[in-house]
C-alpha cells in the first residue's frame, strides 16, 4: 500500500509532541520497512519536520540504500538478523553496515525467532532461531551499535512477537491463506524476562538484579514428526540455498538463565531425571553479582519436560 508524503508528514506532525515518542538530538526519530520506491518522498518530508531518518532499506544493501534520495538517509537501520542455514548468527552484515556508514548511527536487529506459513504472500519458511535470542544480544554488547531494534513485538505472522498473544491481531493469517494459526497457545512472554538484563548490559556495560531467572522454550513437536509441508529452511526469494528444515533446527529444550553464582541444572522429563551443560557462559563476573549468565540445551524426547 501506497501512502502518500502528507500522510507521513501528518502522522508525525500528531505523534511527534506524544510524550512516549522517540527524539535523537531533538529531532523526532522516523524509521520505515522498505519503500525503497518512495525514497525521494524523504527529502519534502525532512524539510518540514527536521525529522532525524532511519530507514530499512535493507533490500537494496547498505551502499545503495546510503545513496537513495540523495543521501537523505541520516542513519541505516538493517533487517538481517537470522542465521543462514545451519550456521551461528554472526555480526559481518552489522560490521558491512557500519563500514559503510562511517560514522553515520547503524541501528542493529535483534529478533529471537522466525517461522512462517503464509502462501497468500508467497511466505512458507523459517530460518534457525534455536539459540538466536541470546547469541544476538551478545552480539549487541560486543558491537555496540548507536540503536538496537528488537523485532518484533507483534509480527505474528512471522513468529517473532515477544509481546502478548492477541487474537484481535491475527487477520495474516486469514489474508495469507494460512493452512492453521500457529500463534494460538504460543505465548513469548518469557523472552522479555531477561530484557531488562541484557538492555542494562548494553547501555552501561553491567547490570544487576535481585530476582534469579530462568526461561526456556522449545517446539511442540520433533522436526521429523511429520512433513514439512513445502516449507523450507532459507528461502530462494532472497537469493538464499534452501535447505530442509529437519536438517537446520535442534531438537532440544533451550534454557536461559540469569544467576547469582554457579549451578547445577536439572532436566526432569519421563521418569529420569538429567544433568545439564552450560553451552555459554561469561567471563568473570556479569554485572555486580558473581553472575553465571548462559544458555543450555538438552536433548528433546517424547514427554512433557519440565526444568528444576
Amino acid at each position: 500500500m501506497r501512502v502518500s508524503s502528507a500522510d507521513v508528514y501528518n502522522l508525525i506532525r500528531i505523534y511527534a509532541s506524544n510524550g512516549a515518542y522517540y527524539h535523537y538530538n531533538c529531532a523526532n526519530f522516523v524509521s520505515t520497512f522498505e519503500g525503497t520506491d518512495n525514497a525521494n518522498d524523504w527529502i519534502s518530508i525532512k524539510a518540514e519536520t527536521g525529522c532525524f531518518f532511519m530507514p530499512d532499506w535493507s533490500s537494496r544493501g547498505a551502499e545503495a540504500a546510503l545513496k537513495l534520495g540523495g543521501g537523505i538517509a541520516d542513519g541505516l537501520f538493517s533487517w538481517a538478523a537470522w542465521a543462514w542455514g545451519s550456521w551461528n548468527m554472526t555480526t559481518y552484515v552489522d560490521a558491512l553496515y557500519n563500514q559503510t556508514l562511517n560514522g553515520k548511527p547503524y541501528m542493529m536487529p535483534v529478533y529471537p525467532w522466525f517461522f512462517t506459513n503464509l502462501p497468500g504472500y508467497n511466505k512458507t519458511w523459517l530460518w534457525r532461531s534455536d539459540d538466536l535470542w541470546y547469541d544476538r544480544w551478545q552480539q549487541v554488547w560486543y558491537f555496540q551499535p548507536e540503536f538496537v531494534k528488537t523485532i518484533s513485538w507483534n509480527d505474528f505472522g512471522e513468529s517473532h512477537y515477544i509481546g502478548p498473544l492477541d487474537d484481535t491481531q491475527y487477520s495474516a493469517f486469514k489474508i495469507g491463506n494460512a493452512p492453521y494459526n500457529y500463534v494460538e497457545n504460543m505465548p513469548h512472554d518469557g523472552w522479555r524476562q531477561l530484557l531488562p538484563y541484557m538492555i542494562d548490559t548494553y547501555k552501561n556495560g553491567h547490570a544487576t538484579f535481585d530476582t534469579e531467572v530462568l526461561v526456556t522454550w522449545y517446539r511442540p513437536t520433533l522436526a521429523s514428526a511429520c512433513g514439512n509441508s513445502g516449507t523450507t529452511a532459507n528461502t530462494a526469494s532472497q537469493l538464499q540455498i534452501e535447505y530442509r528444515p529437519v536438517d537446520i533446527v535442534d531438537d532440544c529444550v533451550f534454557l536461559s538463565a540469569l544467576l547469582s553464582e554457579s549451578a547445577y541444572l536439572t532436566i526432569n522429563y519421563g521418569v529420569g531425571e538429567h544433568g545439564v551443560d552450560w553451552d555459554y557462559t561469561p567471563e568473570g563476573r556479569s554485572g555486580h553479582l558473581p553472575c553465571k549468565y548462559g544458555l543450555i540445551w538438552r536433548n528433546w524426547v517424547l514427554h512433557d519436560a519440565a526444568a528444576a
